[in-house]
């Protein structure tokens, strides 16, 4: 999908007119809420540059589900994936927890495609035709 924006007040003699892919638009998105908000640490493991956050999102994406290593709560991991609405939106999101303790290292990421499916099943129940 590749969306055009006009930017400018109607009747003004200059605009412009940019294009650009939504994963584009969806990247200068989060780079700006993560430099307007910060990327304030929670943990010593959290990601705390606007690139780290960016480079983290993009390998999410890749892999079709988020990995979470005691970066928001020191101890306890995750292995998460988005629920999808009829619009194809990326919604909400179904995770699996457990302590670092049971699950060390990257380990947690055994339980993604149970976590996957089960975001699959529930993007289903809500009208999602599939990941857009």
């Amino acid at each position: 999908m590749t969306l055009s924006v006009a930017i400018g007040r109607a009747g003004d003699s200059c605009r412009w007119r940019v294009s650009c892919s939504e994963r584009q638009i969806s990247r200068s998105l989060r780079r700006g809420y993560a430099e307007r908000t910060g990327v304030p640490a929670r943990t010593p493991s959290t990601i705390t540059t606007v690139d780290g956050l960016l480079a983290a999102s993009a390998e999410v994406h890749a892999r079709g589900y988020a990995l979470d290593l005691s970066e928001n709560e020191a101890g306890k991991v995750c292995v998460s994936a988005a629920i999808h609405d009829y619009t194809g939106r990326a919604t909400h999101g179904l995770s699996i927890s457990s302590i670092a303790l049971e699950h060390p290292g990257e380990s947690i990421a055994m339980f993604a495609p149970q976590a996957i499916a089960a975001a699959a099943e529930i993007s289903a129940l809500l009208g999602a035709q599939g990941r857009r």
